[in-house]
Protein backbone atom coordinates (compact mmCIF):
# COMPACT_ATOMS: atom_id res chain seq x y z
CA UNK A 1 0.00 0.00 0.00
CA UNK A 2 1.14 3.51 -0.78
CA UNK A 3 2.71 5.03 2.37
CA UNK A 4 0.92 8.34 1.81
CA UNK A 5 -2.44 6.61 1.36
CA UNK A 6 -1.84 4.53 4.51
CA UNK A 7 -1.12 7.73 6.44
CA UNK A 8 -4.37 9.33 5.25
CA UNK A 9 -6.36 6.21 6.27
CA UNK A 10 -4.80 6.12 9.72
CA UNK A 11 -5.45 9.85 10.19
CA UNK A 12 -9.09 9.34 9.28
CA UNK A 13 -9.29 6.30 11.60
CA UNK A 14 -7.90 8.13 14.61
CA UNK A 15 -9.98 11.18 13.82
CA UNK A 16 -13.15 9.10 13.75
CA UNK A 17 -12.11 7.36 16.97
CA UNK A 18 -11.56 10.64 18.76
CA UNK A 19 -14.84 11.94 17.40
CA UNK A 20 -16.76 8.84 18.56
CA UNK A 21 -15.16 9.06 22.00
CA UNK A 22 -16.34 12.63 22.28
CA UNK A 23 -19.90 11.58 21.45
CA UNK A 24 -20.58 9.55 24.63
CA UNK A 25 -24.01 10.72 25.73
CA UNK A 26 -26.55 10.69 28.52
CA UNK A 27 -30.12 11.90 28.71
CA UNK A 28 -31.87 14.93 30.18
CA UNK A 29 -35.57 15.11 30.91
CA UNK A 30 -37.20 18.47 31.69
CA UNK A 31 -40.64 19.03 33.19
CA UNK A 32 -41.69 22.67 33.29
CA UNK A 33 -44.59 24.33 35.13
CA UNK A 34 -45.06 26.75 32.17
CA UNK A 35 -44.54 26.83 28.42
CA UNK A 36 -40.90 27.87 27.98
CA UNK A 37 -38.02 28.11 25.53
CA UNK A 38 -35.07 25.80 26.29
CA UNK A 39 -31.44 26.87 25.90
CA UNK A 40 -28.49 24.51 26.39
CA UNK A 41 -25.11 26.18 26.86
CA UNK A 42 -26.56 29.42 25.47
CA UNK A 43 -27.95 27.78 22.32
CA UNK A 44 -31.70 27.70 21.76
CA UNK A 45 -32.92 24.11 21.45
CA UNK A 46 -36.70 23.81 21.47
CA UNK A 47 -39.97 24.70 23.13
CA UNK A 48 -40.91 22.85 26.32
CA UNK A 49 -44.65 22.53 26.86
CA UNK A 50 -46.24 22.95 30.29
CA UNK A 51 -46.23 19.74 32.40
CA UNK A 52 -45.17 17.65 29.41
CA UNK A 53 -41.85 15.77 29.84
CA UNK A 54 -39.28 16.86 27.28
CA UNK A 55 -36.32 14.55 26.70
CA UNK A 56 -33.11 15.11 24.79
CA UNK A 57 -29.69 13.52 24.48
CA UNK A 58 -26.57 15.44 25.57
CA UNK A 59 -22.85 14.78 25.56
CA UNK A 60 -21.46 13.75 28.92
CA UNK A 61 -20.06 16.53 31.05
CA UNK A 62 -21.23 19.86 32.47
CA UNK A 63 -23.99 21.89 30.78
CA UNK A 64 -25.88 25.11 31.49
CA UNK A 65 -29.65 24.67 31.19
CA UNK A 66 -31.87 27.80 30.80
CA UNK A 67 -35.64 28.04 30.49
CA UNK A 68 -37.40 31.32 29.66
CA UNK A 69 -41.12 31.47 30.34
CA UNK A 70 -43.20 32.50 27.31
CA UNK A 71 -45.76 34.25 29.54
CA UNK A 72 -43.61 36.68 31.54
CA UNK A 73 -40.05 36.01 30.30
CA UNK A 74 -39.04 34.78 33.75
CA UNK A 75 -35.79 32.81 33.58
CA UNK A 76 -34.65 29.69 35.40
CA UNK A 77 -31.17 28.26 34.96
CA UNK A 78 -29.22 25.35 36.38
CA UNK A 79 -25.79 23.83 35.81
CA UNK A 80 -26.01 20.05 35.50
CA UNK A 81 -23.64 17.14 34.90
CA UNK A 82 -24.63 14.49 32.38
CA UNK A 83 -23.28 10.97 32.97
CA UNK A 84 -22.92 8.25 30.34
CA UNK A 85 -26.11 6.23 29.76
CA UNK A 86 -27.80 7.91 32.75
CA UNK A 87 -30.98 9.96 32.93
CA UNK A 88 -30.99 13.36 34.65
CA UNK A 89 -34.39 14.88 35.44
CA UNK A 90 -35.08 18.58 36.04
CA UNK A 91 -38.44 19.64 37.46
CA UNK A 92 -38.73 23.38 36.96
CA UNK A 93 -41.38 25.37 38.77
CA UNK A 94 -41.30 29.06 37.81
CA UNK A 95 -42.86 29.90 41.17
CA UNK A 96 -40.31 27.91 43.13
CA UNK A 97 -36.84 26.39 43.01
CA UNK A 98 -35.59 23.95 40.41
CA UNK A 99 -35.75 20.34 41.58
CA UNK A 100 -33.00 18.13 40.22
CA UNK A 101 -33.69 14.42 40.19
CA UNK A 102 -30.71 12.12 40.14
CA UNK A 103 -30.24 9.57 37.39
CA UNK A 104 -29.70 5.84 37.84
CA UNK A 105 -26.37 4.49 39.11
CA UNK A 106 -25.06 1.09 38.09
CA UNK A 107 -24.62 -1.35 41.00
CA UNK A 108 -23.79 -4.68 39.36
CA UNK A 109 -23.20 -6.04 35.89
CA UNK A 110 -22.40 -9.74 36.34
CA UNK A 111 -22.19 -12.98 34.42
CA UNK A 112 -23.23 -15.77 36.79
CA UNK A 113 -23.68 -19.53 36.82
CA UNK A 114 -26.76 -20.71 38.75
CA UNK A 115 -26.38 -24.37 39.84
CA UNK A 116 -29.03 -26.67 38.40
CA UNK A 117 -31.34 -28.89 40.43
CA UNK A 118 -29.24 -31.95 39.58
CA UNK A 119 -26.51 -30.48 41.83
CA UNK A 120 -28.85 -30.15 44.79
CA UNK A 121 -28.12 -26.54 45.76
CA UNK A 122 -29.83 -24.77 42.86
CA UNK A 123 -29.42 -21.15 43.96
CA UNK A 124 -26.97 -18.26 44.09
CA UNK A 125 -27.00 -15.55 46.78
CA UNK A 126 -25.61 -12.03 46.20
CA UNK A 127 -25.62 -9.16 48.70
CA UNK A 128 -25.73 -5.37 48.19
CA UNK A 129 -26.53 -2.42 50.42
CA UNK A 130 -29.11 0.24 49.55
CA UNK A 131 -30.22 3.55 50.99
CA UNK A 132 -33.76 4.38 52.04
CA UNK A 133 -35.69 5.77 49.06
CA UNK A 134 -33.57 4.00 46.43
CA UNK A 135 -35.41 2.59 43.45
CA UNK A 136 -33.79 -0.61 42.22
CA UNK A 137 -34.06 -1.90 38.66
CA UNK A 138 -33.17 -5.54 37.98
CA UNK A 139 -32.55 -7.08 34.57
CA UNK A 140 -31.85 -10.78 34.00
CA UNK A 141 -31.06 -12.34 30.62
CA UNK A 142 -30.29 -16.01 29.89
CA UNK A 143 -27.91 -17.77 27.53
CA UNK A 144 -30.83 -20.14 26.79
CA UNK A 145 -34.46 -20.24 27.83
CA UNK A 146 -34.87 -23.84 29.02
CA UNK A 147 -36.64 -24.02 32.36
CA UNK A 148 -37.72 -21.15 34.58
CA UNK A 149 -35.98 -19.13 37.26
CA UNK A 150 -36.88 -17.29 40.44
CA UNK A 151 -35.66 -14.19 42.25
CA UNK A 152 -36.28 -13.10 45.82
CA UNK A 153 -34.92 -9.87 47.26
CA UNK A 154 -34.86 -9.96 51.06
CA UNK A 155 -33.64 -7.64 53.78
CA UNK A 156 -30.67 -9.10 55.64
CA UNK A 157 -30.62 -10.54 58.24
CA UNK A 158 -34.37 -10.04 58.90
CA UNK A 159 -35.44 -11.93 55.76
CA UNK A 160 -38.33 -9.57 54.93
CA UNK A 161 -39.21 -10.00 51.25
CA UNK A 162 -39.03 -6.75 49.26
CA UNK A 163 -39.61 -8.41 45.88
CA UNK A 164 -40.18 -11.87 44.44
CA UNK A 165 -40.85 -13.45 41.07
CA UNK A 166 -40.96 -17.23 41.32
CA UNK A 167 -41.22 -18.11 37.64
CA UNK A 168 -39.56 -16.20 34.81
CA UNK A 169 -37.17 -16.71 31.94
CA UNK A 170 -36.00 -13.09 31.76
CA UNK A 171 -36.59 -9.92 33.75
CA UNK A 172 -36.80 -6.48 32.18
CA UNK A 173 -36.56 -3.47 34.51
CA UNK A 174 -38.15 -5.21 37.50
CA UNK A 175 -38.60 -2.32 39.95
CA UNK A 176 -38.19 -2.38 43.74
CA UNK A 177 -38.58 0.58 46.10
CA UNK A 178 -36.30 0.43 49.15
CA UNK A 179 -38.03 1.61 52.32
CA UNK A 180 -35.24 0.93 54.83
CA UNK A 181 -31.48 1.48 54.64
CA UNK A 182 -29.60 -1.80 54.92
CA UNK A 183 -28.24 -4.95 53.29
CA UNK A 184 -30.37 -6.91 50.83
CA UNK A 185 -29.93 -10.47 49.61
CA UNK A 186 -30.66 -11.39 45.98
CA UNK A 187 -31.63 -15.09 45.87
CA UNK A 188 -31.42 -16.38 42.31
CA UNK A 189 -32.52 -19.97 41.64
CA UNK A 190 -33.37 -22.14 38.67
CA UNK A 191 -35.88 -24.93 38.21
CA UNK A 192 -33.78 -26.30 35.37
CA UNK A 193 -31.93 -29.59 35.90
CA UNK A 194 -28.58 -28.25 34.73
CA UNK A 195 -26.55 -25.12 35.45
CA UNK A 196 -27.79 -21.88 33.91
CA UNK A 197 -25.69 -19.00 32.62
CA UNK A 198 -27.29 -15.63 33.29
CA UNK A 199 -26.40 -11.98 32.99
CA UNK A 200 -27.54 -9.88 35.94
CA UNK A 201 -27.72 -6.10 35.92
CA UNK A 202 -28.75 -4.08 38.98
CA UNK A 203 -29.06 -0.29 39.08
CA UNK A 204 -30.25 2.12 41.74
CA UNK A 205 -31.91 5.51 41.40
CA UNK A 206 -31.17 7.54 44.57
CA UNK A 207 -33.96 9.53 46.15
CA UNK A 208 -31.82 12.68 46.29
CA UNK A 209 -28.41 14.05 45.39
CA UNK A 210 -27.34 13.65 49.03
CA UNK A 211 -27.34 9.86 48.65
CA UNK A 212 -25.78 9.61 45.19
CA UNK A 213 -22.44 8.46 46.58
CA UNK A 214 -23.94 5.82 48.88
CA UNK A 215 -21.64 2.77 48.86
CA UNK A 216 -23.55 -0.38 47.89
CA UNK A 217 -20.64 -2.75 48.60
CA UNK A 218 -20.94 -5.35 51.36
CA UNK A 219 -18.08 -7.14 53.12
CA UNK A 220 -17.73 -10.08 55.53
CA UNK A 221 -16.69 -9.46 59.13
CA UNK A 222 -15.80 -12.33 61.45
CA UNK A 223 -16.63 -11.91 65.12
CA UNK A 224 -16.90 -14.22 68.10
CA UNK A 225 -19.58 -14.66 70.72
CA UNK A 226 -19.88 -16.77 73.88
CA UNK A 227 -22.67 -19.35 73.89
CA UNK A 228 -23.87 -21.09 77.03
CA UNK A 229 -23.71 -24.89 76.62
CA UNK A 230 -24.37 -25.89 80.25
CA UNK A 231 -25.71 -23.18 82.56
CA UNK A 232 -24.42 -23.37 86.19
CA UNK A 233 -25.77 -26.77 87.26
CA UNK A 234 -25.44 -28.74 90.48
CA UNK A 235 -25.02 -32.54 90.63
CA UNK A 236 -24.95 -34.93 93.59
CA UNK A 237 -22.59 -37.92 93.31
CA UNK A 238 -22.69 -40.69 95.90
CA UNK A 239 -19.66 -42.58 97.23
CA UNK A 240 -18.88 -45.87 95.49
CA UNK A 241 -19.82 -48.19 98.39
CA UNK A 242 -22.90 -46.20 99.39
CA UNK A 243 -24.08 -46.21 95.78
CA UNK A 244 -24.17 -50.01 95.90
CA UNK A 245 -25.89 -50.23 99.28
CA UNK A 246 -28.11 -47.13 99.37
CA UNK A 247 -28.58 -46.42 95.67
CA UNK A 248 -27.61 -43.35 93.72
CA UNK A 249 -24.66 -43.02 91.37
CA UNK A 250 -20.93 -42.69 91.94
CA UNK A 251 -20.39 -41.74 88.28
CA UNK A 252 -22.41 -39.32 86.17
CA UNK A 253 -22.42 -38.26 82.52
CA UNK A 254 -23.11 -34.74 81.22
CA UNK A 255 -23.67 -34.58 77.41
CA UNK A 256 -22.11 -31.68 75.47
CA UNK A 257 -23.18 -30.54 72.01
CA UNK A 258 -21.51 -27.52 70.40
CA UNK A 259 -22.76 -25.14 67.68
CA UNK A 260 -21.04 -25.12 64.28
CA UNK A 261 -17.91 -22.93 64.12
CA UNK A 262 -17.07 -23.39 67.81
CA UNK A 263 -13.40 -22.46 68.17
CA UNK A 264 -12.87 -23.36 71.85
CA UNK A 265 -14.83 -23.96 75.03
CA UNK A 266 -14.45 -23.66 78.80
CA UNK A 267 -15.45 -25.74 81.82
CA UNK A 268 -15.92 -24.09 85.22
CA UNK A 269 -15.99 -26.69 87.99
CA UNK A 270 -16.23 -26.85 91.82
CA UNK A 271 -16.57 -29.81 94.24
CA UNK A 272 -17.81 -29.61 97.84
CA UNK A 273 -18.97 -32.06 100.50
CA UNK A 274 -21.12 -29.36 102.12
CA UNK A 275 -24.31 -28.62 100.12
CA UNK A 276 -24.64 -25.21 101.78
CA UNK A 277 -21.23 -24.14 100.48
CA UNK A 278 -22.06 -25.16 96.93
CA UNK A 279 -25.18 -22.95 97.03
CA UNK A 280 -23.07 -19.93 98.01
CA UNK A 281 -20.58 -20.64 95.23
CA UNK A 282 -23.36 -21.01 92.65
CA UNK A 283 -24.53 -17.44 93.27
CA UNK A 284 -21.11 -16.17 92.13
CA UNK A 285 -20.59 -18.40 89.10
CA UNK A 286 -19.80 -16.02 86.25
CA UNK A 287 -17.99 -17.90 83.47
CA UNK A 288 -20.26 -16.58 80.70
CA UNK A 289 -20.11 -12.92 81.79
CA UNK A 290 -16.36 -13.19 82.48
CA UNK A 291 -15.64 -14.46 78.96
CA UNK A 292 -17.95 -11.85 77.44
CA UNK A 293 -16.05 -9.08 79.28
CA UNK A 294 -12.63 -10.31 78.11
CA UNK A 295 -13.71 -10.61 74.46
CA UNK A 296 -14.46 -6.88 74.22
CA UNK A 297 -17.49 -5.06 72.81
CA UNK A 298 -16.85 -6.14 69.20
CA UNK A 299 -16.20 -9.79 70.03
CA UNK A 300 -12.66 -9.82 68.62
CA UNK A 301 -10.50 -11.05 71.52
CA UNK A 302 -10.41 -14.83 72.00
CA UNK A 303 -6.77 -15.47 72.90
CA UNK A 304 -7.02 -14.43 76.55
CA UNK A 305 -5.40 -16.33 79.40
CA UNK A 306 -7.61 -18.62 81.51
CA UNK A 307 -6.00 -17.02 84.57
CA UNK A 308 -7.71 -13.77 83.58
CA UNK A 309 -11.05 -15.33 84.54
CA UNK A 310 -12.24 -15.36 88.13
CA UNK A 311 -11.37 -18.82 89.48
CA UNK A 312 -14.04 -20.65 91.53
CA UNK A 313 -13.32 -22.10 95.00
CA UNK A 314 -13.59 -25.80 95.93
CA UNK A 315 -12.75 -28.01 98.92
CA UNK A 316 -13.02 -31.67 97.89
CA UNK A 317 -11.89 -33.79 94.96
CA UNK A 318 -13.50 -35.65 92.09
CA UNK A 319 -12.15 -37.07 88.84
CA UNK A 320 -13.30 -35.25 85.69
CA UNK A 321 -13.07 -36.99 82.29
CA UNK A 322 -13.76 -35.80 78.75
CA UNK A 323 -15.22 -38.76 76.82
CA UNK A 324 -16.36 -39.52 73.31
CA UNK A 325 -19.44 -41.63 72.57
CA UNK A 326 -17.54 -44.94 72.43
CA UNK A 327 -16.22 -44.58 75.99
CA UNK A 328 -19.40 -43.48 77.80
CA UNK A 329 -20.79 -46.93 78.54
CA UNK A 330 -17.46 -48.47 79.62
CA UNK A 331 -17.03 -45.52 82.00
CA UNK A 332 -20.50 -46.05 83.52
CA UNK A 333 -20.01 -49.84 83.69
CA UNK A 334 -16.63 -49.41 85.50
CA UNK A 335 -14.80 -51.10 82.65
CA UNK A 336 -11.62 -49.99 80.92
CA UNK A 337 -12.14 -46.73 79.04
CA UNK A 338 -10.16 -43.94 77.39
CA UNK A 339 -10.53 -40.22 78.01
CA UNK A 340 -9.38 -37.09 76.14
CA UNK A 341 -6.58 -35.33 77.98
CA UNK A 342 -7.58 -31.77 77.02
CA UNK A 343 -10.65 -31.91 79.27
CA UNK A 344 -9.59 -34.52 81.83
CA UNK A 345 -8.48 -33.68 85.40
CA UNK A 346 -7.90 -36.17 88.25
CA UNK A 347 -8.24 -35.28 91.94
CA UNK A 348 -9.75 -31.99 90.85
CA UNK A 349 -11.22 -29.57 93.39
CA UNK A 350 -12.04 -26.52 91.26
CA UNK A 351 -10.95 -24.36 88.38
CA UNK A 352 -11.54 -23.34 84.77
CA UNK A 353 -10.37 -25.58 81.91
CA UNK A 354 -9.88 -24.37 78.35
CA UNK A 355 -10.47 -26.96 75.60
CA UNK A 356 -9.51 -26.33 71.96
CA UNK A 357 -10.76 -29.59 70.46
CA UNK A 358 -13.71 -31.98 70.49
CA UNK A 359 -16.50 -29.87 68.94
CA UNK A 360 -17.33 -31.96 65.85
CA UNK A 361 -19.82 -34.34 67.51
CA UNK A 362 -21.46 -34.97 70.86
CA UNK A 363 -18.97 -35.33 73.71
CA UNK A 364 -19.49 -35.99 77.41
CA UNK A 365 -18.14 -34.94 80.78
CA UNK A 366 -17.78 -37.95 83.02
CA UNK A 367 -17.46 -37.17 86.77
CA UNK A 368 -16.40 -39.84 89.24
CA UNK A 369 -16.48 -39.60 93.04
CA UNK A 370 -13.38 -41.54 94.21
CA UNK A 371 -14.61 -41.71 97.82
CA UNK A 372 -16.23 -44.93 99.04
CA UNK A 373 -18.60 -43.48 101.61
CA UNK A 374 -18.91 -39.72 101.33
CA UNK A 375 -21.16 -38.15 98.75
CA UNK A 376 -20.11 -34.93 97.03
CA UNK A 377 -21.75 -31.94 95.37
CA UNK A 378 -20.30 -30.63 92.09
CA UNK A 379 -21.10 -27.44 90.23
CA UNK A 380 -20.47 -27.24 86.46
CA UNK A 381 -20.79 -24.53 83.82
CA UNK A 382 -19.73 -24.87 80.17
CA UNK A 383 -19.38 -21.97 77.70
CA UNK A 384 -18.32 -22.15 74.03
CA UNK A 385 -16.87 -19.40 71.84
CA UNK A 386 -18.48 -19.47 68.40
CA UNK A 387 -17.09 -17.82 65.30
CA UNK A 388 -19.77 -15.78 63.58
CA UNK A 389 -19.81 -14.25 60.10
CA UNK A 390 -21.56 -10.89 59.73
CA UNK A 391 -22.23 -8.92 56.58
CA UNK A 392 -21.40 -5.25 56.94
CA UNK A 393 -22.07 -2.17 54.81
CA UNK A 394 -19.03 -0.28 53.57
CA UNK A 395 -18.71 3.20 55.01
Amino acid sequence: MNVKLFGIIMTLFFGLSLYSQGQVTGNLMIISSEDAILYIDGEEKDKVEKDKPFKLSLETGEHLVQLISESDYDEKKETIVIEASALKVLKINFNDEIITEVGSKNVADLDLVIPGMINGDNKKDIYYAFESGDEIKVNVTMSNKNGTNSLKIKSHPEGIIAYQNLSFQELNDASVKISKRGIYKFELATQHSFDRNIHLNISRKPASEETVEFNTNVYEKWTYEPVSIIKPSEFTINGGFNAKVQGGKSRIIIPLQFPPNTTQWYIEYSAWRNPEEIMKVRENYSLFSGILGLMGPEGKVINFAVESLSQPPGSDICDLYLLNNQNVQPFLDKLEFSSIGAGTRLNFKSGIIEVKCCTDQEYYLGILNPASLDGIEVLVEVVAIVQKKELMMQE
